[in-house]
């Protein structure tokens, strides 16, 4: 994406801008090969607050809740949010572990904004009980936006399938 910038005004931003994936924040925007990697690096802001994640009884499944992105600008520059989510046996993994050109290891949901609401949640569901996920929220834009956010990746295990979770409870007649 940017291996022929010859002018990258920083020592060593070739390197980083060769492992900026298309799977990134910035795949919306259009970057020129002239671009400084300030201004690459400044569309994507950390979400100010974290997620919070919340394992429900229901088998397989978590609710996902944050507070939506507010901008200085026209909030209708945001549309939605994406939910990432993956399968993880460790606790720090990178927004790009599992992502190449030709793979993305991580799902994602789509989330329509609410400009009217000071709280968002989704729920995530058809995940495996009693396994560990990595969840992070990111901002989906309108392709001329020059803001972004994303936030930490948080981590969180399935309530464990029980068998007597789900069955109806017993009546004896006398």
């Amino acid at each position: 994406m940017f291996s022929h910038n010859l002018q990258a005004p920083h020592a060593g931003a070739q390197g980083i801008r060769e492992k900026v994936q298309a799977f990134d924040i910035i795949h919306s925007h259009a970057w020129s090969p002239t671009d400084s990697l300030d201004q690459v690096l400044n569309v994507c802001s950390i979400m100010k607050a974290a997620i919070t994640l919340q394992p429900l009884r229901n088998r397989g499944q978590v609710r996902v809740r944050w507070i939506p992105v507010s901008t200085d600008e026209d909030d209708r520059k945001i549309t939605g949010y994406y939910i990432y989510y993956k399968e993880t046996k460790e606790k720090n993994i990178g927004h790009m572990d599992g992502r190449d050109a030709c793979n993305d290891g991580w799902k994602r949901e789509h989330v329509e904004a609410e400009h009217s609401t000071d709280k968002m949640e989704e729920t995530l569901t058809g995940l495996k009980p009693d396994h560990r996920y990595a969840v992070y929220v990111e901002t989906d834009t309108v392709a001329d936006a020059d803001i972004g956010a994303r936030s930490n990746i948080s981590y969180i295990t399935t309530m464990p399938y029980s068998q007597f979770m789900f069955l109806p409870p017993c009546f004896s007649a006398h």
